[in-house]
């Protein structure tokens, strides 16, 4: 599976911008005539960029190894770096991993050699060689240091350098770990479709369709691989080997459906066109699924005839394996002569220390003798000095006696400072052993800290971006205040086609245990419109239940977590807008239109009324007498206000009681401000909010989306 993923990878090798667009024989007139060191460097790295465009990686290598040459010799560290960096990708196009990983290695040791924009190409081609070695954690760990410069790369060349979640998702997949290769799929997906790259955003359809087949999730395999196939035939930027690929993947679908029908005709199909196909992993791709289905309709003739079709050129791609194999031994060897050369160093020490040992033994003889001598000269002089200490221990003896009660006195004058130093000593330890208790405290605060903030990092990216929202509804406000650093509520925005669909969406509880239910319910929406391809609010809702029901049936738990949403879908076509809500309601601010007659219980003013649209009463998920959520059509006109909401802001305890504020104060609020701008608005329900609550806790997270009607 390895090789087939790999083709898959995104390797972007950029030349640089003062030596681009001169032409080869211009450039070799220059050089020639050049008189000044850093002239002829600058020319022979813009020659050896020249050449590497044009696949001469022959003279491309010879004009690096000159700049590198003159470079090391003139000690030009920039244009140094460069120069290996040129060498590093010629290794790479001629598939020798282990001279590209070294010359890059190289210039990455040159501090300041290069800019953010060409280290992350660099840890991108290593990532890209260490999968080639089936080395998938490590590739992983350069894709990372790749994406930690990504900000200030993209600053300096304006790239937004999706490529590298696309290449962590392939690894991923290689690594057999589906739900990281996924993640970091639909977030190259998402930057995509941002920039609306079509050729881009059809190759993550296709990876996200691996990742299904992988999952065994052939189903949903097959509408991925079916999209990616969309977008590569109507990109500008379409190549016959992806479509060829993405048709490939289709066909493999449709057998592992048992469609051995469409499996057929579009094999058949791919087959009459082989001479199209100008890549040999490509021909090793069909010929295996000829293979295979013909295997299973028991056609045994025919799949015989694919599988000598098929082994033949498997084996005449074994010359770029042992390639691969060659750089393993090449490691491995200079690892054997590392080894070697260690125990060379081993030995000569070994020598070395039996010379010290000798030495030392005869140190140490000659030590002996003179410490015997030294012995005999103290033990005279110790009997000498025993008549003098006789004396003088008679005359100390007198004076002993004076002195011991000296002595008594200076003891309890120590036994005093030594109990107050005790007590000093206990009060210093108890102080240490508090603040050691304090920064451990603080320490475990601090990791919980981060781990919360890293999980909201991870939710955010189910939030649409303010660019997305903003393109898709032009007037509208979002007020979200999470009562922890994660939240429950979510707002959720998808455009498709001509329809726009806005939430405001309430889960279970808040914090961590919210955030995670959030983005199980989001990803049940998103599945509902783009995988299922839903239209009806109502429908959306029944489907988003079962996959939220599907996920949290594989736990042992009784999970019966959910949501309240209320939904809300613009068709831009029609200029009518529909909805359904699970426990959540719609409130519609509009202008009164002279000669009607409004309820009298209805929320009004002298100019404009509030009505309250109602969905079910049950909630997105577990449900006792669970019913079909109802799609409504409720009238709407240019100008008028729709808000969708959570409960967290009538349900706020505050003002000067300390009381809720209650949905009947919010629907007098939203009458008064809903003549005031978006922004205004937004800043109105936010210091209202605030006001209310004052010095009191925060009882509930806070969500409200807000979309005044723009209608065609």
């Amino acid at each position: 599976m390895n090789r087939f993923l790999i083709c898959g990878l995104f390797v972007v090798l950029v030349s640089f911008q003062s030596r681009a667009g001169m032409d080869i024989d211009s450039l070799r007139f220059k050089r020639n005539a050049a008189r000044e060191a850093t002239d002829k460097i600058e020319l022979d790295l813009a020659l050896g960029d020249a050449y590497h465009t044009v696949q001469n990686l022959d003279s491309a290598q010879f004009y690096f190894e000159r700049a590198a040459e003159f470079a090391t010799e003139m000690a030009y560290l920039g244009l140094q770096a460069s120069a290996f960096y040129g060498l590093g990708e010629v290794a790479y196009e001629r598939s020798n991993g282990l001279e590209a990983i070294t010359y890059l290695n190289k210039a990455l040791a040159i501090e300041g050699g290069l800019d953010a924009a060409i280290e992350l190409e660099i840890y991108n081609i290593m990532g890209v060689v260490y999968l080639r070695f089936g080395e998938g954690d490590k590739a992983i760990l350069f894709f990372d240091k790749a994406l930690a410069i990504q900000s200030e790369a993209s600053t300096i060349s304006g790239e937004s350098y999706e490529f590298l979640y696309n290449n962590k998702g392939i690894t991923y997949v290689d690594l057999g770990m589906y739900d990281s290769a996924r993640f970091n799929h639909q977030k190259c997906l998402s930057i995509r479709l941002e920039k609306g790259s079509t050729f881009g955003i059809g190759q993550s359809y296709n990876n996200l369709g691996t990742v299904f087949y992988e999952l065994n999730v052939f189903d949903s395999a097959l509408v991925y691989y079916q999209k990616g196939l969309d977008f590569r035939t109507k990109s500008e930027q379409k190549t016959t080997s992806s479509i060829l690929e993405s048709q490939i993947n289709i066909a493999k679908t449709y057998i592992a459906l048992n469609d051995y029908l469409n499996a057929e005709k579009l094999l058949e199909t791919l087959e009459s066109h082989t001479e199209d196909f100008q890549s040999l992993d490509l021909k090793i791709r069909l010929y295996e699924q000829l293979m295979e289905l013909n295997g299973r309709t028991k056609n045994y003739e025919r799949a015989y005839s694919y599988a000598r079709n098929y082994y033949h050129l498997k084996d005449s791609l074994y010359g770029i394996d042992q390639r691969e194999e060659l750089i393993r031994m090449n490691l491995s060897e200079q690892y054997a002569e590392k080894k070697q050369q260690d125990s060379l160093i081993a030995l000569e020490k070994l020598k070395y220390a039996e010379i010290e040992k000798t030495k030392e033994d005869q140190i140490r003889q000659q030590n002996e003798r003179e410490s015997n001598l030294i012995q005999w000269g103290l033990i005279i002089a110790l009997l000498l000095m025993g008549g003098i200490l006789i004396l003088i221990f008679r005359n100390f003896r007198s004076k002993k006696r004076a002195s011991d009660q000296i002595l008594l006195q200076k003891k309890e004058v120590e036994k005093q400072r030594d109990i107050a130093q005790s007590e000093k000593q206990v009060a210093d330890q108890q102080r240490v052993i508090a603040q050691r208790q304090k920064m451990e405290l603080e320490y475990i605060n601090q990791e919980i800290t981060d781990s919360i903030n890293y999980a909201k990092r991870i939710q955010n990216a189910i939030l649409p971006s303010d660019n997305a929202i903003q393109q898709a509804l032009k007037a509208q406000f979002v007020l979200y205040i999470p009562k922890a650093i994660v939240a429950g509520d979510f707002y959720w925005v998808r455009q498709i086609e001509d329809r726009v669909y806005f939430a405001a969406a309430d889960c279970t509880g808040h914090g961590v245990p919210g955030a995670l239910v959030s983005i199980v319910c989001s990803n049940a929406l998103n599945r509902a419109v783009e995988e299922f391809n839903l239209v009806e609010p109502g429908e959306i809702l029944d489907k988003a239940t079962d996959l939220l029901l599907e996920a949290f049936v594989q736990s042992d738990e009784d999970v019966k977590d959910g949501m309240d949403i209320a939904l809300c879908c613009l068709d831009r076509k029609t200029n009518k807008m529909s909805f359904a809500g699970a426990n959540n309601p719609l409130y519609i601010v509009k202008k009164k239109q002279s000669g009607l007659n409004y309820e009298k219980e209805s929320i009004q003013n002298d100019t404009h009324i509030l009505i309250e649209v109602r969905g079910n009463k049950q909630s997105v998920g577990y449900h006792d007498n669970r019913v079909p959520f109802k799609t409504m059509l409720p009238p709407i006109d240019h100008g008028d206000m729709v808000y969708s909401f959570s409960d967290g802001f009538p349900d706020q305890f505050g003002g000067v009681r300390g009381k809720k504020y209650k949905y009947k104060q919010l629907k007098y609020f939203l009458l008064q401000i809903a003549t005031h701008t978006v922004d205004e608005q937004r800043q109105l329900l936010s210091d209202e909010f605030h006001d209310w609550k004052g010095d009191l806790e925060q009882v509930d997270d806070i969500c409200i989306f807000g979309y005044r009607a723009n209608l065609i």
